[in-house]
């Protein structure tokens, strides 16, 4: 897959990660998941042209609280039930100032931290910084909720509000010079979770975002409105 390509679904994949940390587990144990995830969304954030894909996915979790989610590599340094944090690390694309000229992956390092506001309510907060001299910050606050459907089907919807800097909105979006940081978009995410038997796991997700103010109004942005979707199918080892 294309690097552009490839990156176009960094921040969905990342979204689903952030936060997901592992519970506790019996010290030497781990658990291994792999599959694929087919989804669209837009190929640069604002812009007007979708992508799709096909890529492979893999969740690991060790007993010592280290995890590895799709391109997420994390920490779960909380013994504490109920609440959760630590540091994360995962890519990011730096936009291209010239339309057509080519971009570079970087690393993009964050941190996590969740609270469980009751036994299906929980408030999550990540925020991530690219390396890099026009990387920015961005902070993610949200809410989100699962319900069990029937056996075997739990629905969980999310809702939340991204913030981001100046320098982000600058570099990712176009935003003008004297553009001040703050909320950069709402969004909803959804997604329906299917275990058919315990080896096998089923995901169908979908996000809804709006940007907002000096994010809406940056020179790259073509749409304010953006949603993507995604089916993902796991084999548990």
């Amino acid at each position: 897959m294309a690097p552009r390509r490839l990156v176009a679904v960094l921040a969905f994949l990342n979204a689903a990660a952030a936060g997901a940390s592992p519970f506790m587990m019996p010290e030497g144990t781990r658990e291994l998941a792999v599959g694929a995830v087919l989804g669209s969304r837009e190929e640069d954030e604002g812009g007007g042209k979708r992508a799709a894909y096909l890529m492979p996915y893999l969740d690991a979790r060790w007993s010592n609280g280290v995890f590895l989610q799709g391109f997420t590599v994390g920490m779960q340094l909380s013994e504490a039930p109920g609440i959760g944090y630590g540091p994360l690390l995962t890519l990011g694309r730096e936009r291209s100032a010239r339309p057509g000229r080519d971009t570079r992956l970087l690393p993009v390092f964050g941190a996590f931290v969740e609270y469980r506001l009751l036994h299906n309510l929980q408030l999550g907060v990540d925020t991530y910084r690219m390396a890099g001299s026009r990387g920015g910050t961005t902070m993610n606050l949200q809410l989100a909720t699962h319900h069990s459907l029937a056996a075997q089907h739990t629905l969980v919807v999310g809702a939340g509000l991204r913030l981001a800097d100046r320098r982000y909105l600058r570099a990712q979006l176009g935003a003008e010079p004297d553009a001040s940081g703050g909320v950069k978009d709402s969004h909803v995410e959804g997604r329906w979770e299917w275990e058919p038997n315990p080896k096998y796991r089923v995901f169908v997700g979908f996000d809804a975002r709006r940007l907002h103010g000096a994010a809406a109004r940056g020179a790259l942005v073509e749409r304010r409105n953006s949603v993507g979707y995604s089916l993902m199918l796991l084999r548990s080892y």
